[in-house]
């Protein structure tokens, strides 16, 4: 599917300049890109209609892709005794580590009674479900059963799914098909390897931070792309923007796949007044990494990854990784005493002040669309082509691969509602519940 949104049918040019890179804000804030050769056209219209049918991505499986799940440092470690829960589409699993110290994921479930085994403990390597002490190893097979004779045969039955994990530029990703697709399905990479020890080095920060959000990963997805708000939610907050500095954008969504969506944006205002287009990408991989990069003159870069994870109908994972590198000069100099000299607790505390800012307003979305399941965002939302470009073109993203997942909102269709309405209070919950508890640096 092609979308243009800019007017003049114009490539987008890559990106030159930023003010700064602080929290996951720093999207919006750039300064100076390549001169665009397309007139400048920032029209106020409505986008009524969906451009992407829904189930028209058909041939998109959730089940075969690679999700993040959290930060390796924040994985146990090496002879650990406490296992780690995590879950996705609202199914639990259970890491921990083997042990020759390698990452394990099984069902978070034991097969005698359904009890969690994330609730049990790891001795020398294999899990142990605390509630009758039946035993598993790395391959989720029953190793012991208390309460059967030493002579019997452990039923098959007894042993518990595992699934595939992979690491990569320090993010743990788990594979939700069969182990054995895995090893055909390489992890997501973008532009920039941090796993290339070349490159890392080149890197003056990497900055890694995780979040728990009380809102489904559909409503975090659009969040994040969407830079309009950013000025307006988060004005003259560290990372954020400044609410003169709201104005008309103009979108261009150049492709919309079962692999995910492409599109580019530049701020209609200083673009009249500086005389070009200042261009910047924004790409969304399957099933939820919305990655922006932008380049210096001189060869700096600024990347962003920012997984959106869906962990439940109501609850949402961000882990968000950003880098800079090739900054030299003065400019380099003072970035790189900026990021050294704040603490990472303290830069935590200011992105979770950030997506904060913001959760109050998501809930309530979502609150309005739980009361009436027959209405969908096409017939409640008023779209602007100056500002919702990115949002549209996620939701039409999910119109098209929403069937095959367990739940969704799209821009013209959506799963089945629950009857349960989600507590209108979820996000008064503590930053320590979000935030803390899964991160080792902010303990």
């Amino acid at each position: 599917a092609t979308w243009p949104f800019d007017g003049g049918g114009g490539s987008p040019m890559r990106c030159q300049a930023l003010h700064t890179l602080l929290a996951f804000a720093w999207v919006y804030r750039v300064a100076a890109l390549s001169v665009g050769p397309s007139p400048v056209s920032s029209g106020v219209d409505t986008l009524a209609n969906c451009r992407v049918q829904p189930g028209s991505l058909g041939s998109y499986d959730y089940k075969k892709q690679w999700y993040a799940v959290g930060f390796e440092k924040d994985m146990p470690k090496k002879g650990s005794p406490k296992p780690l829960g995590v879950t996705l589409w609202g199914e639990p699993y259970v890491i921990f580590r083997d042990l020759k110290g390698e990452l394990i994921a099984l069902e978070d479930r034991c097969s005698h009674r359904q009890a969690k085994l994330s609730h049990g403990l790891v001795r020398n390597g294999i899990l142990e479900c605390t509630y009758h002490g039946w035993k598993f190893d790395s391959e989720g097979a029953c190793l012991g059963i208390p309460q059967l004779d030493k002579e019997a045969v452990i039923p098959q039955r007894a042993c518990v799914p595992n699934k595939a994990l992979q690491i990569s530029a320090g993010i743990v990703y788990m594979y939700l098909g069969s182990p054995l697709e895995a090893l055909t399905k390489p992890v997501p990479v973008g532009k920039d390897n941090l796993d290339d020890p070349k490159f890392y080095k080149k890197c003056i920060d990497v900055y890694s931070f995780s979040c728990d959000l009380p809102y489904s990963y559909e409503y975090l997805l659009e969040n994040l792309c969407d830079p309009a708000h950013i000025p307006v939610s988060h004005d003259r907050t560290r990372g954020g923007g400044k609410i003169e500095d709201a104005q008309p954008l103009v979108w261009n969504v150049s492709s919309i796949s079962g692999e995910g969506v492409q599109a580019s944006f530049y701020r209609a205002r200083n673009a009249k007044e500086k005389g070009f287009q200042a261009w910047g990408d924004m790409n969304v991989d399957a099933p939820g990494i919305i990655r922006y990069r932008f380049s210096t003159p001189s060869g700096g870069v600024f990347g962003s990854a920012l997984h959106c994870v869906p962990l439940s109908r109501t609850r949402s994972r961000l882990l968000f990784r950003t880098y800079a590198m090739g900054l030299g000069g003065v400019a380099g100099l003072v970035f790189k005493a900026i990021v050294t000299l704040t603490p990472n607790w303290a830069r935590h505390l200011n992105s979770c002040k950030v997506l904060e800012q913001d959760v109050g307003l998501i809930c309530s979305q979502e609150d309005m669309m739980y009361r009436d399941p027959d209405k969908t965002w096409a017939d409640e939302a008023l779209a602007l082509k100056s500002s919702d470009g990115g949002v549209i073109a996620i939701r039409e993203w999910l119109d098209g691969v929403g069937p095959t997942l367990p739940f969704y909102e799209g821009w013209s269709s959506r799963s089945e509602v629950p009857p349960a309405i989600p507590d209108e209070n979820r996000y008064l919950e503590s930053r320590y519940h979000r935030h803390v508890v899964q991160c080792r640096t902010s303990r």
